[in-house]
């Protein structure tokens, strides 16, 4: 198999989610060449919402994706914390102005397949980036700058080549983690996302606003907004399941749900019904990576879910992979040994960025699993938990989170 020269940098990336695609955008601005390989033979849609904090959208303009976006995201005006079965508002905490005066960067609302499509444009842009469908990486052997690498599509069609460096990028369930780190598993986490969507004729007045609603529940919790310009309302809302093992939930009724929920309040009963059919997320963290885990990865890493899934009680998982593409740009721009092979400066590169990125994941994975305990609490706790939390100044519970939206990906050094 032919050795590219070092005068070319090439990275695989394998997988082309919002991970992968960032990650290839990130390199590609830095001249580096990236080819894509996605196993997929098209992108279906998987989850209808995301959020993104100031520090997931500070990565997106760095990025230059923020030009795609503008007619698909919704800033929130505030969030609402409420108590799922009696339906009292507990607090509101403001965004909007707020949010982006305070953090120099916006908080939007936006749904999954637009952000995709967002990082999959402007990836297109970039002449560098190649990106190649029902194609996935079969193997790949290291050599003395770089992998070669034999990759195939759907039709058995087989192609040879090499590269200096490896990313996966490829998921939860990471087919490339899996090749390098076969003992290191995510582990189901006992929480069920139960997600749904709402067409807009059908929302209930009450939640046809800017607003994100968090909803405390007897062993679960709700969290709603409006995405797609607000033509969709997005739902999602975690039960405990007391499965150890993967198991597809699938897809069951409102009446099915509601009746795993138990009694609940009259408004969020009336919302929840609009969305007939609810589909089942099983979900998987607790990875734990160490820094031990990458020292014999060479110029091989993981980025995003590959390397870090975490539950989604922070909605954190596509800001962690936003800022992870940005913070390896920023290893690789710091790299000034000018005269290392580049499989060498990408060994480098790489085991800096890890550094860098490691306890970011562990603080983030730590708050996102607690925020379960509040979240979830049976009366007479959950009584405890509401007084505590109306008796706080707003502005005293937003501050608790400016480690989490203050961080500035493209400056970590």
């Amino acid at each position: 198999m032919a050795i590219l020269p070092d005068k070319n940098p090439h990275c695989l990336i394998v997988g082309a989610g919002i991970a992968g695609l960032a990650t290839a955008i990130s390199l590609a601005q830095r001249n580096i060449r990236v080819t894509i390989v996605e196993k997929r033979d098209n992108f279906l849609e998987e989850g209808a919402g995301i959020q993104l904090g100031p520090n997931a959208t500070r990565c997106l303009s760095q990025l230059g994706v923020t030009t795609y976006l503008r007619e698909n995201i919704i800033a929130p005006n505030s969030l609402i914390l409420s108590n799922l079965k009696s339906g009292d508002i507990v607090n509101k905490l403001p965004l909007g102005r707020v949010i982006r005066d305070k953090f120099s960067s916006p908080y939007w609302l936006i749904k999954r397949k637009h952000l995709h499509l967002a990082l999959l444009e402007q990836a297109k842009t970039l002449n560098l980036i190649s990106l190649n469908m029902s194609c996935r990486l079969i193997d790949y052997q290291e050599h003395s700058n770089g992998y070669a690498v034999l990759c195939g599509n759907n039709q058995k069609q087989q192609d040879e080549f090499s590269v200096h460096a490896i990313i996966g990028a490829d998921g939860v369930y990471s087919d490339f983690r899996a090749k390098t780190l076969p003992r290191k598993k995510p582990r189901f986490s006992g929480f069920i996302a139960w997600r749904g969507t709402i067409e807009k004729r059908d929302i209930p007045k009450a939640f046809q606003k800017r607003q994100v609603q968090l909803a405390f529940g007897n062993g679960c919790h709700f969290v709603g907004y409006p995405v797609q310009s607000g033509e969709l309302y997005n739902c999602v809302l975690v039960t405990k399941n007391r499965l150890k093992n993967y198991q597809q939930e699938g897809m069951i009724s409102s009446d099915q749900l509601l009746d795993k929920i138990g009694r609940i309040a009259p408004n969020f009963k009336s919302l929840i019904s609009c969305c007939p059919k609810w589909t089942g997320w099983p979900l998987y963290a607790h990875l734990n990576l160490s820094l031990k885990d990458f020292e014999a990865f060479n110029a091989q890493t993981l980025i995003g879910d590959a390397a870090h899934p975490v539950l989604p009680f922070l909605a954190q998982g596509a800001a962690l992979s936003l800022e992870d593409a940005v913070v390896l740009g920023a290893s690789i721009d710091q790299q000034n040994e000018e005269d290392l092979p580049a499989k060498a400066f990408f060994t480098s590169a790489f085991r800096s960025y890890e550094q860098k990125r490691l306890a970011r994941w562990k603080q983030v994975a730590k708050a996102a699993k607690n925020n379960h305990i509040p979240y979830h609490l049976y009366w007479p706790f959950s009584e405890v938990r509401d007084l505590i939390l109306s008796l706080q100044p707003s502005y005293n519970l937003l501050k608790k989170y400016d480690w989490l939206y203050g961080f500035k990906a493209e400056e970590e050094a």
